[in-house]
C-alpha cells in the first residue's frame, strides 16, 4: 500500500500515531466501512512502514508492507458459501495524520480533494460533483471511525480503505459444484532412474490424463499474454 506525498518525507515520523492501520467489516455493495473488528494493527508487529525504494521519485512514496497474511474476507457461514446473501466482508482502513513530517520538519496536510471533503462533511451537499460525491460519503463514515477509536479527525490528513479477499471462498464453490470423477493411470515400463539417472530408480512411473475445467479463453494463449 502506497501513498504519495508533495515532497520529500521524514521516515522517523512514521509512528504508530500518524500511521494508523484498523481491520474493519465493509458493505460489500457499497465498499464503505462500517464497523470495527478489532484495536488497530501494531506497527512493526502486524506492519511496517517506511520509504518506497522506487527511483527517480526522492523520498515522496510512503509504503506500508503487512508482515503476515491479513484477515481473509470470506462470504462462508456454517459451511455455507452465502452468495448473494453476503453482505459484509473483511476490510483495512489506513489513517494518516499530520504526525507525518516532511524533510524539513512540516506536517503533512490534505492534498485539494480531501480538504474539500472534510470540509464539505458531514452531509457532503456542497460537492456537485457525483463522483467526489460519493468519495465524500466513504470518507465521512472513515473518519465517524477514526474518532470512535479516539483520533481527532482535524489531525487527519487521509483516509483510504480497501478489502481483503479468500481462497477459501473459491475452492468451496468449487468443491460444491464439482463433481469427483476417477483418474485412469497406465503403467509404462520406466522407472524414475531411466527419466533421471541420479534417482535409484525405485518409483515406477506411470500416465494418466487429468480434465480439469479452462476459466479463460481458448484462444487467450494463443493471442494474448500474462498480465
Amino acid at each position: 500500500m502506497r501513498e504519495r506525498f508533495g515532497g520529500a518525507l521524514d521516515p522517523t515520523s512514521f509512528t504508530a500515531a500518524s500511521v494508523i492501520v484498523v481491520p474493519v467489516t465493509t458493505d460489500n455493495q457499497t465498499k464503505a466501512t462500517t464497523g470495527v473488528l478489532g484495536p488497530p494493527l501494531t506497527l512493526n508487529v502486524d506492519y511496517a512502514v517506511g520509504l518506497a525504494p522506487d527511483a527517480q521519485v526522492g523520498a515522496t512514496i510512503l509504503e506500508i508492507d503487512p508482515l503476515h497474511p491479513l484477515k481473509p474476507s470470506t462470504c462462508i457461514s456454517g459451511g455455507m458459501f452465502l452468495g448473494t446473501k453476503c453482505k459484509t466482508g473483511t476490510g483495512y482502513l489506513v489513517i494518516l495524520t499530520n504526525g507525518i513530517k516532511d524533510a524539513s520538519g512540516h506536517a503533512a496536510v490534505p492534498d485539494s480533494d480531501y480538504a474539500t471533503i472534510k470540509a464539505a462533511l458531514p452531509t457532503c451537499a456542497s460537492i456537485s460533483d457525483p463522483t467526489l460525491h460519493g468519495v465524500c460519503l466513504l470518507a465521512g463514515a472513515q473518519l465517524q471511525i477514526a474518532g470512535g477509536l479516539g483520533i481527532n479527525p482535524a489531525n487527519i490528513v487521509l483516509t483510504f480503505s480497501f478489502t481483503t479477499g479468500s481462497t477459501t471462498d473459491t475452492l468451496e464453490l468449487l468443491s460444491a459444484t464439482t463433481q469427483p470423477t476417477a483418474i485412469k493411470a497406465n503403467p509404462t515400463p520406466l522407472t524414475t532412474h531411466q527419466v533421471n539417472p541420479a534417482l535409484p530408480g525405485h518409483a515406477n512411473i506411470y500416465v494418466g490424463v487429468l480434465t480439469i475445467p479452462y476459466y479463460l479463453s481458448k484462444a487467450a494463449p494463443l493471442t494474448g499474454y500474462w498480465n
